[in-house]
């Protein structure tokens, strides 16, 4: 009997293990994918909060176009991103709250459009910083998304887990995203419109141009090596 017991307490402890070594993990997308996925990228503020979804007013759009029925009134249906075991939004949606926003679609198909990625990384939180002289700026804080030594860390323990958050300023931020998408082109042949992978990337200016723009800032830099990242990946239907 206790040689069974022993067996069934081991037995237990074994499956407790695996099922703690088998939560989910999520992989982060890193800029540029998140870039050359994007159906349509916004940079807005929340006015409503809905059931699912939450109403952008449209400050800026930096790639694709808005849906026809968005164009006068420069605001926009966005599906609500749901929190799973991976990944949560940093706060409950609220009115007020400003936004970079990279979408899967612009909603022309009636459907509202979907923040990108599992993670939840195409929305990221945009703030009104002051500095010592008081000027402000806004900047973005790239909340959850793979990056690497390149953002100012910031010291916004409200948006991440860990005790600062990189972050880099909006203005230049939507400069090279709009450099970029003038750089290449890339077509999703992925079959569910998850835009993770994989994709079909096209240069669509002579290499002196790309060169030129890769040493502008550090966001370039990343961009365009993401880009030749995925060029060199052979692209399957």
């Amino acid at each position: 009997m206790y040689l069974l017991i022993r067996t069934l307490s081991i037995l237990v402890l074994l499956s407790l293990g695996l099922s703690a070594s088998s939560t989910p993990r999520y992989t982060p997308l890193t800029l540029a994918h998140m870039a050359m996925g994007s159906g349509l990228t916004v940079h807005g503020t929340i006015v409503e909060v809905r059931a699912a979804t939450f109403v952008l007013q449209v400050d800026s759009v930096i790639k694709g176009e808005l849906a026809p029925a968005a164009r006068k009134s420069k605001r926009m249906e966005v599906a609500r991103f749901r929190n799973w075991a991976c990944a949560s939004r940093w706060t409950e949606y609220k009115a007020g709250q400003e936004v970079l926003l990279f979408l899967n679609a612009n909603g022309v198909t009636g459907l509202s459009p979907e923040i990108l990625s599992g993670g939840g990384e195409g929305e990221m939180p945009v703030l009104s910083v002051a500095d010592k002289d008081q000027e402000t700026s806004k900047w973005v804080v790239l909340r959850g998304l793979e990056v690497h030594d390149l953002g100012t860390m910031l010291q916004l323990p409200e948006y991440s887990k860990e005790r600062e958050s990189s972050a880099v300023e909006l203005t230049p931020l939507i400069k090279e995203l709009r450099e970029f998408h003038a750089c290449f082109h890339a077509k999703d042949l992925g079959p569910d419109g998850s835009r993770r992978q994989p994709f079909q990337v096209t240069q669509l200016v002579p290499s002196e141009r790309v060169e030129a723009f890769s040493k502008r800032s550090k966001v370039a830099r990343q961009l365009v090596d993401g880009a030749r990242a995925l060029m060199a990946k052979p692209a399957k239907k």
